[in-house]
């Protein structure tokens, strides 16, 4: 491995040096691992993704680097010495902190970028140090600001508008860092200003206290006791898993006071009001029955490890970067491990003036609901529900073959393969069933109340054919999971939603979405402000009052992100500024 000391030589040799100028060898120093792309005592040593910024940074056009972090100082004595400036040392701080912001301290060189301000004597440790702690800034501005993944390398259907710091910009951005005196100020600009990011951000800092607090009062947690299969403990009951109970509980936030005289002792076995009471608030947070019984599935969700539930937090984090930090017009986004659906009055709307509801989601590992962004441009009202080929082959068609009369009871009817909703009715006989089978004709059903879509659905076209929609089925809103569709989204409260896009249209009212909803053809509206869309995926929510809730990997979409992120740097490259590279 080549050594921060040998990179002098290597300049030296090289020729770099074109001249004397102050600080030379550290000058030396940078520009080696500028001109190479390599940095050999960094943890991520290819700079193939912030190597034009650092050209900038150091201006590699000119004879001399100045160094950014480093300066010269005397002690008492009057001898001269290299020491890290004191914005030097808030940077260092930052990086050190990076778990704060759902970051890996090492994946920016905290603890290395340390033990190296111990050699700056030597002027080649000097510039290896420098260039590192920039490029270190550098790839954490940015990943504060775009995330550290490309969210289309995770789900190909979110290739969505992103504003990029381009080279010069991330260059600045560094410079103000090494030269000003507000820096949280300067890296919270970089920072997503979604009400829902800064709590998320919040509580995952709240967790990591209480977890660092609670090691430190009670040394390391007990994990949960074995729990009978055939068993559930109960307010009243005594277990002996009750004090390590107890202490999770307060881990997640919750406050054990007594209730109606009932004290909470913490050596106690037996299960009392309040402890049951906290457990029940618990449970809601984790999607679970909220019965304040600790059974089995309670019990499997309790025993997940903490530093799970921050990396979820983190994650989250990571995936709120991913979206544009201004939208044209107020977003609608979907969370699909969480089962709701938010549309936004405005950018940045508080909860009060969110429209928020319940969802219906595609199932786990068979029809999955897809990650993507687009444009809901159109209600549909009255509309007919196009079978899916998929759905038409393996359910409809072996009915169809064995009752004649199951596709006309069931309100279905056949029409031309490609023709619209003006299809000619084909009818429901068996010359009709083999076209479908044969692909030349669709299986649609007609519109009312016994249609799957029921009376309205929401356009925004995708590669997918994933839309939102009415639905007949409403008890499926009242269960705590939800993955039964075949990938597209139903909607607790539609007509709200249509109530809300079309706000603008005064000739909207109540009384005509009514009627338009009771027609027998569908009724396609244009709404005036086409909404952006976005199909998201977060295991963690945070509400603006701190409450926070953790959902399922649904689809193991955490695990797959994880893997991404473990690659380290650079997950991308960076483009040449335009004009040619300096």
């Amino acid at each position: 491995m080549i050594t921060s000391a040998l990179i002098l030589l290597l300049a030296l040799s090289s020729g770099a040096l074109h001249g004397q100028v102050a600080d030379s060898g550290a000058s030396a120093a940078v520009r080696q691992v500028v001109q190479r792309g390599l940095h050999p005592d960094m943890r991520w040593a290819r700079l193939a993704d912030v190597r034009h910024t650092l050209r900038v940074v150091y201006d590699t056009s000119a004879i001399g680097a100045q160094l950014l972090w480093v300066h010269e100082t005397r002690d008492a004595t009057g001898t001269l010495r290299y020491d890290v400036t004191p914005q030097g040392r808030g940077m260092l701080a930052v990086l050190h902190d990076a778990g704060s912001y759902g970051l890996l301290p090492a994946d920016f060189d905290a603890a290395r970028l340390a033990s190296m301000t111990t050699s700056l004597a030597d002027p080649a440790q000097r510039g290896a140090f420098d260039v590192a702690l920039t490029a270190n800034a550098a790839r954490f501005v940015r990943t504060i600001r775009e995330g550290h993944v490309e969210p289309h390398t995770m789900h190909p259907g979110l290739a969505m508008r992103r504003d990029r710091l381009a080279p010069a910009e991330l260059a600045d951005a560094v410079r103000t860092l090494a030269a000003g005196s507000d820096m949280p100020t300067v890296i919270a600009l970089h920072e997503p200003s979604l009400l829902h990011y800064t709590a998320t951000k919040r509580a995952l800092g709240a967790l990591r206290t209480r977890m660092m607090s609670d090691s430190l009062a009670n040394g390391p947690r007990v994990p949960l006791p074995r729990l009978d299969a055939r068993r559930s403990v109960r307010a009243g009951d005594e277990w002996s898993g009750v004090p390590a109970l107890q202490r999770l509980l307060v881990l997640y936030g919750e406050t054990l006071g007594p209730t109606e005289g009932e004290a909470v002792s913490a050596d106690s076995l037996r299960m009392t009001g309040p402890l049951a009471d906290a457990l029940r608030r618990v449970q809601e947070r984790l999607a679970l029955e909220a019965d304040g019984v600790l059974g089995r599935a309670t019990f499997e969700a309790l025993s997940t490890p903490l530093e799970t539930r921050a990396r979820a937090l983190a994650l989250a984090l990571e995936r709120w970067r991913w979206l544009p930090r201004t939208f044209t017009h107020p977003p609608i986004m979907v969370n699909v491990p969480a089962f709701r659906f938010y549309a936004f009055s405005s950018a940045s709307a508080d909860e009060a003036s969110l429209l928020s509801m319940r969802i219906v989601a595609g199932e786990a590992n068979k029809t999955e609901t897809p990650m993507f962004t687009a444009t809901l441009s159109t209600v549909v009202f009255s509309p007919y529900w196009d079978v899916p080929k998929s759905i038409a082959f393996k359910e409809l068609l072996p009915k169809a073959w064995r009752d004649p009369e199951y596709l006309a009871r069931n309100h279905y009817e056949i029409v031309p393969q490609g023709s619209g909703d003006e299809g000619r009715n084909m009818g429901t006989g068996p010359s009709a069933v083999a076209a479908v089978a044969a692909g030349r004709a669709r299986i649609r059903q007609t519109p009312g109340p016994h249609n799957a879509l029921r009376h309205v659905k929401f356009l925004f076209p995708n590669p997918y054919n994933v839309y939102f929609h009415d639905t007949p089925s409403q008890r499926t809103f009242e269960r705590v999971r939800r993955d039964e569709s075949h990938g597209c989204i139903r909607l607790q409260h539609p007509v709200a939603l249509a109530e809300l896009l079309l706000q603008d249209q005064p000739e909207w009212t109540p009384e005509r979405m009514a009627e338009a909803m009771q027609r027998e053809s569908p009724l396609y509206v244009q709404i005036l402000r086409p909404r952006p869309v976005y199909i998201l995926y977060a295991t963690a929510m945070v509400a603006e009052d701190g409450t926070t809730h953790f959902f399922p990997d649904l689809y193991q979409h955490d695990e797959k992100l994880v893997m991404a992120l473990r690659k380290g740097f650079p997950y991308r490259t960076e483009s040449a500024p335009r004009g040619g590279t300096p």
